[in-house]
C-alpha cells in the first residue's frame, strides 16, 4: 500500500514537470525589438536600450562589453518573484550575463538576480555580458528573456 502511495506521488511530480516543458511558449516565432513591453509570466521587461563598448572596469583585460539597458514593471495586485533570466545570443552562440559586470554597472547590486516587485512597481538595471572584439562585429545580436530555469516561456528581442 505504501509502495502504490510512493509511486503515485513520484508519478505527479513527474507529470507536473512535464506539463511545464511541454507547455507552448507563446513568444515563440515572434521577433520583439528595444522599445517594445513584453509580458513573461508575471513580469513585464522592456528593454530600453543596448550598447557595446569597451570594457574599462577591470585591468588587463582588453574584451569588449554589451551592455543592456532593461526595466521590468510588475502590474499584479501581489508581488511577483523572478531570477535573473538573459541570455545575450550572437549568431548561433550564447552567452550568459556577468554577474560582476552586471552588479558594477548597477552600484553594486544586481537587481535582476532573484528579485522581486511588489503591484505596480518598476525595476532598471543594466545586464552585461562579456564579448570578444571578433563578436562585437556581428550584425545578429538577440536576448533572450527567460521566465525562469524551470519553465519554457521565452521571448526574443532583436537588438540591432
Amino acid at each position: 500500500m505504501k509502495e502504490k502511495q510512493i509511486l503515485g506521488i513520484i508519478l505527479a511530480v513527474v507529470l507536473v514537470f512535464f506539463a511545464g516543458v511541454m507547455t507552448k511558449n507563446k513568444h515563440e516565432n515572434v521577433t520583439y525589438k528595444v522599445g517594445d513591453v513584453i509580458s513573461i509570466g508575471k513580469i513585464n521587461y522592456k528593454v530600453n536600450n543596448f550598447e557595446i563598448r569597451n570594457s574599462n572596469d577591470m585591468t588587463g583585460r582588453n574584451d569588449l562589453i554589451v551592455s543592456i539597458d532593461v526595466t521590468s514593471m510588475s502590474e499584479e495586485s501581489e508581488k511577483a518573484s523572478f531570477e535573473d533570466s538573459f541570455v545575450l545570443q550572437i549568431g548561433e552562440k550564447t552567452f550568459e550575463a556577468d554577474s560582476t559586470r552586471s552588479g558594477n554597472a548597477n552600484a553594486g547590486s544586481n537587481p535582476f538576480r532573484y528579485n522581486q516587485l511588489n503591484p505596480d512597481q518598476t525595476l532598471q538595471g543594466f545586464v552585461v555580458f562579456n564579448i570578444s572584439k571578433d563578436q562585437a562585429e556581428s550584425k545578429k545580436f538577440d536576448l533572450l528573456i527567460k521566465e525562469g530555469s524551470f519553465s519554457s516561456e521565452e521571448a526574443t528581442v532583436k537588438l540591432n
